[in-house]
Protein backbone atom coordinates (compact mmCIF):
# COMPACT_ATOMS: atom_id res chain seq x y z
CA UNK A 1 0.00 0.00 0.00
CA UNK A 2 0.84 3.61 -0.57
CA UNK A 3 -0.09 6.91 1.16
CA UNK A 4 -1.60 9.66 -1.20
CA UNK A 5 1.56 11.96 0.68
CA UNK A 6 4.87 11.37 2.83
CA UNK A 7 4.67 12.35 5.79
CA UNK A 8 4.95 11.26 9.76
CA UNK A 9 2.98 8.33 11.44
CA UNK A 10 0.53 10.47 13.58
CA UNK A 11 -1.97 7.40 14.32
CA UNK A 12 -1.55 4.02 13.80
CA UNK A 13 -4.98 2.63 14.25
CA UNK A 14 -4.48 -1.22 13.56
CA UNK A 15 -1.83 -4.16 14.82
CA UNK A 16 -0.74 -6.77 13.27
CA UNK A 17 -3.72 -9.60 12.85
CA UNK A 18 -6.48 -7.38 13.42
CA UNK A 19 -9.34 -7.46 10.51
CA UNK A 20 -9.61 -4.40 8.78
CA UNK A 21 -12.77 -3.16 6.64
CA UNK A 22 -12.24 -0.82 3.34
CA UNK A 23 -13.82 1.96 5.47
CA UNK A 24 -11.40 1.24 8.54
CA UNK A 25 -9.15 4.28 9.11
CA UNK A 26 -5.56 2.47 9.08
CA UNK A 27 -3.00 5.34 10.12
CA UNK A 28 -3.35 9.18 9.75
CA UNK A 29 -0.26 10.91 8.45
CA UNK A 30 0.86 14.72 9.36
CA UNK A 31 3.08 16.55 7.31
CA UNK A 32 4.95 18.81 9.17
CA UNK A 33 6.73 20.55 6.08
CA UNK A 34 4.53 23.29 7.18
CA UNK A 35 2.49 23.86 10.28
CA UNK A 36 -0.41 25.59 12.09
CA UNK A 37 -0.18 27.47 15.72
CA UNK A 38 -3.23 28.20 17.71
CA UNK A 39 -2.56 31.16 19.72
CA UNK A 40 -4.67 32.60 22.60
CA UNK A 41 -4.55 36.38 22.29
CA UNK A 42 -5.93 37.83 25.37
CA UNK A 43 -9.51 39.81 25.24
CA UNK A 44 -7.94 43.58 25.69
CA UNK A 45 -5.59 42.84 22.35
CA UNK A 46 -8.16 41.02 19.94
CA UNK A 47 -8.54 44.40 18.22
CA UNK A 48 -4.74 43.85 17.42
CA UNK A 49 -5.12 40.71 15.43
CA UNK A 50 -5.64 40.51 12.26
CA UNK A 51 -5.18 38.10 9.24
CA UNK A 52 -2.05 38.77 7.28
CA UNK A 53 -0.19 39.91 9.53
CA UNK A 54 3.25 38.89 10.29
CA UNK A 55 4.24 36.51 13.29
CA UNK A 56 7.22 35.53 14.80
CA UNK A 57 7.71 32.15 16.71
CA UNK A 58 10.73 31.10 19.16
CA UNK A 59 10.82 27.46 21.14
CA UNK A 60 12.96 27.12 24.53
CA UNK A 61 14.81 24.04 23.24
CA UNK A 62 16.12 25.97 20.38
CA UNK A 63 17.47 28.99 21.32
CA UNK A 64 18.14 31.91 19.17
CA UNK A 65 16.62 30.60 16.49
CA UNK A 66 13.18 32.21 14.82
CA UNK A 67 10.48 31.29 12.24
CA UNK A 68 8.86 33.90 10.81
CA UNK A 69 4.92 33.20 9.17
CA UNK A 70 1.67 35.05 9.15
CA UNK A 71 -1.56 34.79 10.77
CA UNK A 72 -4.20 32.82 8.58
CA UNK A 73 -7.41 33.19 10.67
CA UNK A 74 -8.69 34.82 13.75
CA UNK A 75 -11.61 32.72 15.23
CA UNK A 76 -14.76 34.78 15.80
CA UNK A 77 -15.34 34.33 19.29
CA UNK A 78 -13.60 34.97 22.94
CA UNK A 79 -13.53 31.44 25.20
CA UNK A 80 -15.89 32.65 28.04
CA UNK A 81 -13.56 30.80 30.53
CA UNK A 82 -9.58 32.00 29.56
CA UNK A 83 -10.99 35.51 28.39
CA UNK A 84 -9.07 34.93 25.25
CA UNK A 85 -9.20 35.00 21.52
CA UNK A 86 -8.17 32.66 19.10
CA UNK A 87 -6.19 32.79 16.53
CA UNK A 88 -3.84 30.18 13.78
CA UNK A 89 -0.88 30.94 12.62
CA UNK A 90 0.47 29.64 9.78
CA UNK A 91 4.99 28.33 9.70
CA UNK A 92 6.76 26.74 7.12
CA UNK A 93 8.36 24.44 8.87
CA UNK A 94 10.91 22.61 6.41
CA UNK A 95 13.37 20.84 8.79
CA UNK A 96 10.21 19.93 11.06
CA UNK A 97 11.72 21.59 13.91
CA UNK A 98 8.31 22.53 14.79
CA UNK A 99 6.31 19.92 16.14
CA UNK A 100 2.81 19.19 17.28
CA UNK A 101 1.31 20.08 20.99
CA UNK A 102 4.98 21.96 21.82
CA UNK A 103 4.27 25.47 23.46
CA UNK A 104 6.23 28.38 21.78
CA UNK A 105 6.30 31.84 22.35
CA UNK A 106 5.08 34.23 19.57
CA UNK A 107 4.99 38.11 18.71
CA UNK A 108 2.18 38.97 16.60
CA UNK A 109 3.42 42.24 14.66
CA UNK A 110 0.23 44.69 14.29
CA UNK A 111 0.56 48.00 12.19
CA UNK A 112 1.04 50.83 13.23
CA UNK A 113 -1.61 53.19 14.70
CA UNK A 114 -1.65 57.24 13.87
CA UNK A 115 -1.93 60.23 15.95
CA UNK A 116 -1.61 58.14 19.55
CA UNK A 117 -1.15 59.51 22.58
CA UNK A 118 1.18 57.37 23.98
CA UNK A 119 2.93 57.48 27.78
CA UNK A 120 5.69 55.19 29.46
CA UNK A 121 3.65 51.64 31.06
CA UNK A 122 5.26 52.42 34.24
CA UNK A 123 3.53 55.74 34.78
CA UNK A 124 0.23 54.02 34.41
CA UNK A 125 -1.61 53.23 37.45
CA UNK A 126 -4.22 50.36 37.31
CA UNK A 127 -6.75 49.84 40.23
CA UNK A 128 -9.82 48.16 40.81
CA UNK A 129 -11.83 51.02 40.37
CA UNK A 130 -9.68 52.65 37.22
CA UNK A 131 -6.54 53.61 35.51
CA UNK A 132 -4.53 56.68 36.93
CA UNK A 133 -1.49 58.70 36.07
CA UNK A 134 0.34 60.85 38.21
CA UNK A 135 -0.03 64.52 36.18
CA UNK A 136 3.02 67.38 37.42
CA UNK A 137 1.45 70.72 37.84
CA UNK A 138 4.74 72.58 38.16
CA UNK A 139 6.69 73.86 41.45
CA UNK A 140 6.58 70.19 42.91
CA UNK A 141 2.99 69.86 42.60
CA UNK A 142 1.24 66.99 41.35
CA UNK A 143 -2.19 65.57 40.93
CA UNK A 144 -3.72 61.94 40.19
CA UNK A 145 -5.66 61.85 36.84
CA UNK A 146 -8.17 59.40 35.72
CA UNK A 147 -7.35 57.91 32.18
CA UNK A 148 -8.80 55.64 29.75
CA UNK A 149 -5.76 53.18 28.61
CA UNK A 150 -5.94 51.36 24.68
CA UNK A 151 -3.47 49.36 23.34
CA UNK A 152 -0.08 48.35 25.00
CA UNK A 153 2.88 47.93 22.93
CA UNK A 154 6.29 47.28 24.13
CA UNK A 155 7.07 49.68 27.01
CA UNK A 156 4.15 52.18 25.80
CA UNK A 157 0.83 52.61 26.45
CA UNK A 158 -1.86 54.21 24.39
CA UNK A 159 -3.94 56.66 26.74
CA UNK A 160 -7.30 57.06 24.58
CA UNK A 161 -8.53 59.88 27.03
CA UNK A 162 -7.67 61.41 30.24
CA UNK A 163 -4.36 63.61 29.31
CA UNK A 164 -3.62 66.26 26.58
CA UNK A 165 -0.59 66.27 24.20
CA UNK A 166 1.83 68.26 26.50
CA UNK A 167 0.87 67.05 30.17
CA UNK A 168 3.96 65.81 31.92
CA UNK A 169 3.12 62.48 34.05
Amino acid sequence: MYAAHDGIVDALSVREGMYVKPATEVMALADLSSVWLLVDVFERQAAWVQPGQPAEVRLDYLPGRAWNGTVEFVYPTIDPETRTLQARLRFDNPDEALKPDMYASVAIYAGPKEDVLSIPREALIKTGRGQRVILALGNGKFRAREVTAGIESGDYVEIVSGLAEGDTV
